[in-house]
Formats: C-alpha cells, structure tokens, sequence
C-alpha cells in the first residue's frame, strides 16, 4: 500500500507534529480509512484560521493580499467591459476561473492552484515546499507570463531566467503575503490638510460605531480648520472582516447595535458642531451640557456623506437625512448600475426633507494608464446623477507607490 506522506516527512516537517487531524479535521481513532475519513476537510488551508492557528501575522495580511483577493486581475480587466459584460465576468469567469488561483496558503505550499477545477497535485508528497514556482506561480501565470519568462514560447527567455533566478528572487515574502501597512486616517488627513490648498480630503469610510462620538467631534474639527473647510465625512457600519472588528475585544459587531451607535453618533455631531452646549442621552452614549469649539469653519456644519444599502429602508432613510449618499447595494460588492442609480435617486427624491444640495457617491477602481477607458466607464454614472467618484482601492496593488502612482495619472475629467 502506497501512502500519501511518506514516513520521513512525518518525522521531520513540523507541519506534522500534531496529526493529520489538526489541519483535516476527521476522526483521528479512527481504525479503517472510511472511519477516519469521516468529516474530513480536504482543503483546510480555504479556511485561512486553520494556518492561522501557527502563523497568525502572515495570516492577517495575507487576507488582504493581491495572491488571497486576486483584485488585481479583476481591476485591470473589469473596465474593458460593458456592464453586462462586467456582470457574466463577476459573477461566473472570476468566482469560477480567476478566483480559484492563490486562493489559499496550501495553492502555493502544498498542492498547485486549482485552475478552471484542473490541478497538477501535491507537489512533493505533501510535504510544505518553500517555494517551486514550476508548480505555483507557472499554473496562475501560466497563459502569458510564465512561458514568456521561461521561453517556453518560442522566444528567448528572460534575462533573470537566464541568469537563474526565479519568481521570489525578486518577489519578497511581504509582497506575496500582503505587509499589512495600515496608517491612522485622522493623523493622514491632518498631514494632507497642510499640505494641499485645494482639493477635498475625507477618507473612504469612517466606521462611527467604532469611535467615540466626542472625539470624533474634535479630530474633524481640527482637520476642518487645517484645511480651511476642505473636509467631508464618509460614515458607514463598518466591515466586520476589519481586524479592528474581528481582533480586538470588546468591540460591538451586532449590525443593529452598530447601527444604533452610527446613527447616536451623527446626532451627537450635528449638536456638537453648533458651538451651543450639547446635552444627549440615548440608549449607547450620553452627553452632559459640553460645549465643542470652535465652531466648524464650513456651516452649518461639516459635510457628511452616509453609506445608503439600496434596497434597506432603514439604510436609505439615515442616508436621506444627512448631506450625500454613498451607493451600495445590499449584500452585494458590486457597483449599481446607471439605471439602478437613477432608480434609487428617486427614491431619494421622494424621501429626502431637506431641499438643499445632495451629493451623491459612487467609489470604485478606474484605469488610470487609460484616461480614455476612465471617462467612458464613469460617464453614464455622472449622466445618471452621481456628483463624486473615490477612486477606491480596498485591495492589493494598493500600497503607496500604487496609489501615489495612480494620483500622477490624474482624475479622469473629460
């Protein structure tokens, strides 16, 4: 009887040194393989906490690296698209296809990538391989990139392949995993604030039900007086998939409570920001007769755009309140489209108290190295009603240099 890990492995790798179990699940007192089978995961890195459970820093960043979310890919082609076109490659290329390459730590450790449902197998008899880019990188790559580097095309090889380098000689380890680089937004935009004259500055989203409503209160102050009433206030839930959300304890992630603390803290803003005294008392925060100044520099008070979930009454209704509506649809990452947006403008129309201007929000991912691509995809959202795009880049590539790169290249205006 053959085995699948070999005697020496089991002795040497540490990958083994509690069991097949630890990581496969199953029974491990199990006495024939089908009892021992029982219940048994067959890709348990899928679920990265299983790794996580050893190596839980690369585990953290890898979650929001270009190899775990492959939004690279998806941002590079998805402007080439027509929006009908966008919705087939969304919903059935990439989730079946682009999606299952680097999916998991054991697509590149131990077995290579599932590609269109296909694979090569393990790589060495289940042992955790360092590196072998014949078996990793070469399949995800492998309809350009890989051959080219190689000359398996017909062509000279690169140079580095040449000269007997490889894929990770010039890919560091953090780039593969992600670096998890994050940096605090209030200290960010103050810096940005004396630094600019001009431009509007906010971030993509501040998750209110995370912060103190008193501080929030004087950081975008400060911020509003630095830049000369250059700020506005993305608000929003907040994603529970955030470490900030998920890591650390206590933290509030029912979407009720959460709710009921975003919508406490914007009242508690809009009384601050008056520079009268505030007296508040709800169900999560009080306030006892302090007074907030100075005043806001932009009256009557500082702009603040709320995520809007269309079709969620409640989400809309707090959207319509306040002075923008950043679009979403519920349970859905996908953009809206134009007619949806003019749909849910409508809506807002019909629902909205105030008749003073209303912006209306769509963040995104546009083509920076084509300007051309970057109107044509956003101009049927401005015809459609939308005031503002934020070029928004939640996933990898997003380090500095990206998006510094991506500001050189300029918004795309007609």
């Amino acid at each position: 009887m053959g085995y699948v890990v070999d005697k020496e492995t089991i002795e040497t790798d540490p990958h083994f040194e509690y069991g097949c179990s630890f990581c496969h699940e199953g029974d491990a007192d199990g006495v024939t393989k089908a009892e021992a089978h029982k219940g048994m995961v067959k890709r348990p890195s899928d679920n990265l906490d299983t790794c996580g459970v050893c190596h839980e820093g690369i585990v953290a960043t890898y979650k929001l690296s270009l190899h775990y979310t492959t939004a690279g890919f998806k941002n590079g082609v998805s402007p080439r698209f027509s929006q009908e076109e966008k919705t087939v490659f969304d919903e059935t290329v990439f989730e079946q296809s682009c999606r299952s390459c680097h999916a998991s730590c054991g697509d590149c450790h131990v077995q290579s990538p599932v590609v269109s449902g296909v694979n090569t197998g393990l790589m060495d008899g289940h042992k955790f391989v360092r590196k072998d880019e014949s078996k990793s990188c070469a399949l995800c790559h492998g309809g350009r990139v890989y051959p080219e580097f190689t000359g398996d095309y017909g062509g000279r090889p690169d140079v580095h392949y040449r000269n007997g380098m490889s894929c990770l000689d010039c890919h560091s380890a953090e780039q593969m995993h992600g670096d998890g680089v994050a940096y605090d937004p209030w200290a960010l935009l103050a810096a940005e604030a004396v630094q600019t004259t001009t431009i509007t500055l906010g971030a993509m989203v501040f998750p209110l039900a995370r912060r103190r409503p008193w501080k929030v209160v004087r950081e975008a102050l400060t911020v509003d007086h630095l830049s000369n009433g250059r700020l506005v206030l993305p608000v929003g839930l907040g994603a529970l998939d955030d470490a900030g959300f998920s890591k650390v304890h206590p933290e509030i992630t029912d979407r009720r409570a959460r709710a009921e603390r975003l919508d406490e803290t914007l009242a508690i803003l809009d009384a601050a920001w008056t520079g009268e005294p505030v007296t508040f008392s709800g169900k999560h925060y009080q306030v006892d007769g302090v007074t907030f100044l100075p005043k806001p520099i932009q009256q009557p008070r500082i702009p603040v755009w709320v995520v809007g979930a269309w079709p969620s009454a409640r989400s809309m209704t707090r959207a319509a309140r306040w002075d923008g509506l950043l679009l979403a649809l519920r349970g859905s990452a996908e953009e809206p489209t134009p007619e949806q947006v003019r749909e849910i403008l409508a809506w807002v129309r019909a629902h909205r108290e105030a008749d003073k201007p209303y912006d209306v929000i769509l963040e995104g991912v546009t083509p920076g190295e084509d300007r051309e691509a970057a109107i044509a995809q956003l101009a049927p959202y401005a015809a459609a009603g939308v005031t503002w795009w934020i070029e928004s880049r939640w996933e990898a590539p997003n380090d500095i240099e990206t998006l510094r790169q991506r500001i050189r290249q300029g918004p795309p205006r007609p």
